[in-house]
């Protein structure tokens, strides 16, 4: 026995020792390996099935609604009151071009990007599959991956078809009846547009191969410093790698560096084109050719001076950098410069500091977009469902969301969301948050929000907004008349039959400030449901709120059949093309529209009455 405590005791140290490390290196090294051949192979079968519905899904999508975006944007220039006569034929002749590289860049696009989703999105699962929280894990080693993967490639389509269908169409119809800003329309004059376009043209033959150039010739660095800084990471467990669940992303990273590289120098190989053609906008706008020269060889600096920053190599540029600009306060260009943050502004954000210890557990306590868009949705839900009990919203507005009828869905689709946006920016006013309070409670500042440029364009109206509220000091009944313009969008008879408790104020001055708060948050609510998974995830709600309308209007049904209901709605709306063809005939036809707006007024019972 005593030499049995002896062995044990000698293999526990020998274990414990450098030798039992290496082995568990080994050990760990050889698993990774074996989940990086696992998920590639899952990759190979699953990523050319999802390559193929993506490609086909969107190339169905892409075709088949190409005439109906000839006709729009053909009748949107000629309709539009924002652009004068020159310009406009000036894009007619040129909007051809666009046109018909459209179905060629999306054929492009949907191919690489359905085999990079259907080969990584299986790969990514294997590692996050073994997982310190997970379950079953040999079991989710083969099957995480496969069907999800499928799955997320028909939700993609149907997110680029939400987008490709309804926002691009949204988009072009608004700029079609939008007034001219300041009442004067843009346009050029003729006998300028030649030396525009020559200039142009002479700006896309030289910054397209220059830009090139400088792009192709910082690669080795990019790679080299990529894989500096993630070797060291790696190696002395700092940054991203401090967790040992991230080491496998880590190798993953440091094996498909050169592929990164590859991409960002083909984008910029593919944005020179557009940087070159800018030159023609600033002849125009200096009124001076020698300013667009000038442009055309600035730039090629100003791309240096952003790939140096980018790299964290030596600041500045050693190529010339000639003044473009008369106004030296705008010498520089618009798609390249950093805007700088007013010192006098309150909302500047803040500086983070760099740690390189920080841990990956802890990153999660930064607010995700993800949480955000949640949050947003189950407001939605929960407003939604009180105001439908308590009366204020009826079941043929839900319907008309659900068909997609602008006349009848309006109230749905853009009153609700500025009706949420607004109780929450005055919950946030009266707390002593400085940034916004989401519906769950969770603080959303300028330090913690989610480094995304989506959350940028409208996180900071947004946080004006919260200011203006707490500035103008508003009383209860001025604040329930807020979200009563917001949520009822205009409409003044269901306004006068909502008794909220909002008192509309008999000063000129401060109901056209609410006017004003009210329809700026309907504009930004408008703004946001034209991104791609707004639509879908709309949808979903307007069908939840739906089911929720059947059991409070007929409370003696058994709830059974209501669920029963509410999944055949589901069903028989996941497509519905007779809503679709509905709509397209609304969008070209004027009529159409006044005619369902008055059925639709007429048909609104009185909302005093039915409570």
């Amino acid at each position: 026995m005593a030499d049995g405590a002896a062995n044990k005791g000698f293999i526990g140290k020998l274990v414990a020792g450098p030798l039992g490390s290496i082995a568990r290196l080994l050990w760990f090294i050889i698993l990774c390996l074996i989940l990086f051949v696992l998920g590639l192979l899952k990759g190979l079968i699953i990523g050319p099935l999802a390559c193929a519905i993506l490609f086909c899904g969107v190339m169905a999508v892409v075709i088949g609604l190409w005439p109906v975006h000839v006709v729009a944007m053909y009748r949107s220039i000629a309709m539009t009151k924002q652009l004068g006569v020159v310009l406009k034929i000036s894009l007619m002749l040129v909007i051809p071009i666009p046109l018909l590289l459209w179905p060629v860049g999306a054929a492009v696009g949907s191919f690489l990007v359905g085999l990079g989703y259907g080969i990584g999105q299986p790969l990514v699962a294997t590692f996050e599959a073994v997982g310190e929280s997970r379950q079953k894990k040999f079991y989710h080693a083969f099957v995480d991956g496969t069907t999800s993967t499928l799955q997320g490639s028909c939700t993609w389509v149907r997110d680029i078809f939400d987008f490709v269908y309804h926002s691009v169409l949204d988009s072009l119809d608004e700029f079609r009846t939008q007034e001219p800003k300041d009442g004067k329309r843009i346009d050029i004059k003729l006998h300028e547009l030649p030396l525009c376009l020559l200039v142009g043209v002479l700006g896309v033959l030289i910054d397209t191969p220059a830009i090139t150039i400088v792009a192709f010739c910082k690669m080795p660095i990019m790679l080299i410093k990529g894989w500096h800084r993630l070797l060291q990471d790696l190696v002395t467990r700092h940054g991203p790698c401090l967790e040992a669940a991230c080491v496998p992303f880590a190798g993953l990273a440091i094996a498909f560096w050169p592929f990164i590289v590859v991409m960002s120098a083909l984008t910029a190989l593919v944005c020179s084109p557009f940087l070159g053609l800018y030159s023609s906008v600033v002849v125009y706008q200096e009124m001076s050719y020698k300013c667009g020269l000038k442009y055309i060889i600035a730039i090629v600096a100003e791309f240096d001076e952003y790939s140096n920053d980018v790299l964290h190599a030596q600041e500045g540029s050693c190529l010339p950098r000639p003044k473009y600009r008369k106004n030296s306060e705008t010498s520089k260009a618009p798609v390249l410069a950093a805007k700088k943050p007013d010192i006098e502004n309150s909302h500047a954000p803040e500086i983070p500091q760099l740690n390189t210890q920080k841990s990956f557990r802890h990153t999660l306590t930064e607010v995700k977009l993800v949480q955000c868009i949640d949050s947003v949705f189950a407001s939605m839900e929960a407003n939604g469902k009180a105001l439908l009990s308590a009366g204020v919203l009826k079941q043929s507005d839900v319907e008309g969301a659900v068909k997609g009828n602008k006349a009848t869905g309006k109230i749905m689709a853009e009153g609700l969301p500025a009706y949420c946006n607004v109780k929450g920016l005055i919950r946030s006013a009266k707390s002593s948050t400085s940034g916004i309070l989401l519906y769950d409670g969770t603080e959303v500042t300028m330090s913690n929000k989610p480094r995304d440029r989506l959350i940028d364009w409208f996180f900071e109206p947004l946080l004006t907004i919260k200011d203006q509220i707490k500035a103008a000091n508003l009383v209860e009944s001025e604040e329930l008349f807020l979200e009563k313009l917001c949520l009822m969008s205009g409409d003044t008879q269901r306004m006068a039959t909502w008794d909220n408790g909002g008192v509309e104020p008999e000063d000129a001055l401060r109901k056209g400030e609410l006017q004003a708060l009210a329809r700026r948050l309907q504009g930004i609510s408008n703004s946001i449901s034209r991104f791609p998974t707004h639509r879908r995830r709309l949808e979903a709600v307007m069908k939840t709120l739906l089911a929720y309308a059947e059991t409070t209007d007929k409370s003696g049904v058994n709830l059974k059949l209501a669920r029963d209901k509410s999944k055949s709605i589901r069903k028989s709306m996941s497509f519905n093309f007779r809503g679709l063809k509905r709509e397209a005939s609304n969008r070209f036809s004027s009529t159409a529209v006044a005619a369902a707006d008055r059925s639709g007024t007429e048909t609104t019972p009185n909302v005093a009455q039915a409570v």
